[in-house]
């Protein structure tokens, strides 16, 4: 659903974010990620969690993965990463 609703296509990657103190959506040409090694750790997780959802095609009851969900050191403030797995 969500593949058609961000409209990805064959092999085109989209990303998608809100600037701080913004609630407009626009689509990005490139992020950068500053993080810590134990934080890439576990987006490597939260990506392989995301690849199994979508080539199993899971059930379940959310179409995306948050990392803030997924690493609860994360301080207050921190910037979300979402991952869309339908």
């Amino acid at each position: 659903m969500h593949d058609q609703t961000f409209g990805l296509r064959g092999n085109t990657m989209k990303i998608y974010g809100y600037g701080k103190n913004s609630s407009e959506l626009i689509e990005l040409s490139e992020a950068s990620i500053v993080a810590s090694a134990a934080e890439l750790n576990e987006l490597v997780r939260l990506l392989q969690e995301a690849i199994h959802r979508k080539k199993n095609k899971s059930i379940s009851p959310s179409a995306h993965l948050h990392f803030r969900d997924s690493y609860k050191e994360l301080e207050e403030g921190s910037a979300d990463l979402i991952v869309m797995t339908d």
